[in-house]
């Protein structure tokens, strides 16, 4: 399962919403629950129109399915959490250093929520 933490800096999470971060980080978790760091990509998605812009959520959420990413982890998720949640799991970490809030992920419960069929809401996740 892939995840993509949305940085500026490579080291911290953004602490603008996941979309609007200057990057992200992917990440794979592999079956005994352990990451490897796979890319960092530019957020080539363009910038919102305006605040909770539908049309930025659709391009992030293509963005990271070419990626094949399931997972969106960030300090901040946007209104369009709603969309999101529907195909995606989203975790928000309290922590904010990437590499110290990957040790707190519970990968089972990100699992459990990524198993349920695409347009049945996933719930929210926090890491602290």
């Amino acid at each position: 399962m892939r995840f993509a933490f949305a940085t500026d800096d490579g080291i911290e999470f953004t602490r603008e919403h996941f979309g609007s971060a200057k990057c992200y980080l992917i990440y794979e978790c592999d079956e005994n629950k352990n990451f490897k760091f796979v890319e960092k990509v530019e957020n080539c998605t363009g910038e919102e129109e305006k605040h909770g812009d539908e049309k930025k959520a659709r391009n992030v959420m293509k963005f990271m399915e070419e990626r094949n990413v399931k997972v969106f982890v960030g300090a901040a998720m946007g209104p369009n959490i709603v969309f999101i949640r529907k195909r995606f799991v989203p975790v928000i970490s309290r922590i904010k250093r990437i590499e110290e809030a990957i040790e707190k992920i519970d990968v089972d419960e990100i699992e459990k929520e990524a198993e349920k069929p695409e347009g049945v809401k996933r719930k929210v996740i926090y890491i602290t």
